[in-house]
């Protein structure tokens, strides 16, 4: 007859077990990892979908926007049960109607947030301009903005984009130490998007 004591050591051992594996499916390692699954999103009132991994949550707004910013249409953001490391992560597609814009319009709609960092309030902000560069998607122009904020702590990527219709930026920022393995993905989202036209 077994004695009590290894009935409960090996209780404990595979709720120990269990607990371990709980633990490690919440980790960091789960937003790095490479072979997770895609859907698609849509917004339809302003005419584009994206795809986006499953690990990680939508937010698709109408004209009034997110929190005051009337731009802002789509906000891709990990799940609120994986708050840790990065402390700041979040892609943002934001939209503004223009006839007919060319690419040095966005890079104005987006010089519009940067001018305001360096003589708004946060006086700067630690902001430093790392690239802007024309690049393409889908053999389609585009231009590729990278900066820093926070003193360097935070790296922000800029993708811009003139449609026929409107503008289109789509933005990823997260922790600088964050922002290679998180660059990937985000690729595979701006590479995602249409229509471009």
């Amino acid at each position: 007859m077994p004695k009590k004591t290894d009935f409960h050591l090996r209780v404990w051992s595979v709720v120990g077990f269990v607990l371990a594996m709980l633990i490690a499916s919440c980790s960091g390692k789960y937003l790095e990892d490479t072979d997770h699954e895609w859907k698609t999103v849509t917004n339809e009132q302003f005419n584009f979908s994206v795809d986006y991994p499953t690990k990680w949550v939508t937010q698709v707004f109408d004209e009034n926007g997110y929190k005051g910013d009337k731009d802002t249409r789509l906000i891709i953001s990990r799940p609120a049960i994986f708050r840790h490391d990065p402390s700041t992560f979040a892609i943002r597609i934001e939209s503004r109607a223009m006839e007919s814009p060319d690419l040095q319009d966005v890079i104005d709609w987006s010089d519009e947030y940067l001018d305001w960092i360096r003589a708004g309030p946060t006086k700067g902000y630690g902001f430093e301009e790392i690239l802007l560069e024309e690049d393409e998607i889908n053999g389609y122009p585009i231009m590729r903005r990278q900066y820093t904020l926070s003193s360097n702590f935070l790296k922000v990527e800029e993708i811009l984009i003139a449609r026929e219709q409107d503008m289109i930026m789509i933005t990823m920022i997260v922790d600088k130490e964050y922002f290679t393995s998180y660059h990937r993905d985000f690729d595979d989202i701006v590479a995602s998007f249409s229509p471009l036209e």
